[in-house]
């Protein structure tokens, strides 16, 4: 974003998405665990049942970390329909709110699952449409994996489509893991 402009290294082509996919180099891990989490970001715990990323929202989450993908997918909600209830029209077309929780859902389901814990969580109306940031725990980039179209493989599809629903996806590493920033358009 900003203008900054690079492949995404680790087996993503320019045909899995968006051409604007940043990366940058993981930087080395902090000497003492209070570095490792920027100011304003907390890791969450993960369900104490173990019913993953769609579980029931129970208690109330830390400000901006949702205890699940159900509970982001809950925010972005609220955004959306606070925001289209302000501008004349009918609101947004069904695919558009589809796809934004759509791509919500994968971006906090796999830093559950695969980035050690979610850090953080914003999302926001710009002029460009709707801007998630999603930090995790891991220095590891996403990755597609190769695929043979003749089996149907569990899992593996989050990326891929993330990269193919939003205009803009970049993956920027910072001390004690990544935000994942993705820009869905509105209209």
């Amino acid at each position: 974003m900003n203008g900054e402009q690079e492949g995404l290294r680790g087996g993503v082509s320019p045909a899995d998405g968006p051409e604007e996919a940043v990366s940058t180099p993981a930087p080395a891990a902090p000497a003492d665990e209070s570095a490792a989490h920027p100011a304003g970001t907390r890791l969450a715990e993960p369900p104490a049942d173990g019913s993953g990323p769609d579980a029931p929202v129970d208690a109330e989450e830390p400000p901006g970390v949702p205890r699940n993908a159900a509970a982001a997918r809950a925010i972005v909600t609220r955004l959306l329909e606070a925001w289209f209830r302000g501008r004349d029209g009918e609101g947004p077309a069904d695919f558009v709110v589809t796809d934004a929780l759509l791509v919500t859902s994968e971006l906090v389901t796999n830093a559950v699952r695969h980035g050690g814990g979610l850090t953080g969580f914003t999302a926001e109306i710009t002029d460009d449409g709707l801007l998630l940031t999603v930090g995790d725990a891991s220095t590891e980039a996403p990755v597609v994996m190769e695929r043979d179209p003749r089996t149907a493989p569990i899992g593996g599809y989050g990326w891929p489509l993330v990269r193919r629903l939003t205009e803009r996806v970049s993956v920027r590493h910072h001390l004690g893991g990544k935000n994942i920033v993705a820009l869905i358009a509105l209209s």
